[in-house]
Formats: C-alpha cells, structure tokens, sequence
C-alpha cells in the first residue's frame, strides 16, 4: 500500500493513504496502475486521477497541482 501526497499551487495539499491502485486518462486512453507498479510509475500531473484502496475511492483534480508524492507504506 502507498500513500500519495497531492501539492498545489497554492501550497496545499492532499493525502491519501493505504492506495492499492490508481486510474488516469480518458475513455480512449485509461489507464489503470495496479499496486505492484505504482512506485516506478511515471504520474502524470496535467490528468485528474482516481485512487482506490480496500475500503475507499478518491478522484483528484489536477487543477493547479505542483507535485505528487508516493511513499510505500511499512507494512503491519
């Protein structure tokens, strides 16, 4: 599991925990980013994207955002 760190121009910022997979692009072009190459992915910022976990689902804009930050989770 990762935890993605959203920052915005404004120098705000998002996080999300526990991520497994991640899904990008359009209905032409998905993209779907399983847990096991998260890590080595290259995140693009100028696409909103859909991060899930085991119990949860975010859509992020990619409005104004600066970086994105992953770091694998230890695990329990």
């Amino acid at each position: 599991m990762y935890t993605f760190k959203f920052y915005y121009a404004d120098n705000t910022f998002l996080t999300f925990e526990h991520i497994i997979k991640v899904k990008y692009g359009s209905a032409s072009t998905a993209v779907e980013v399983p847990e096991n190459e998260i890590l080595s992915h290259k995140f693009p910022i100028s696409y909103d994207l859909h991060l899930f976990s085991e119990k949860a689902s975010h859509a992020v804009s990619s409005k104004n955002l600066k970086t994105i930050s992953i770091t694998k989770e230890n695990p329990r």
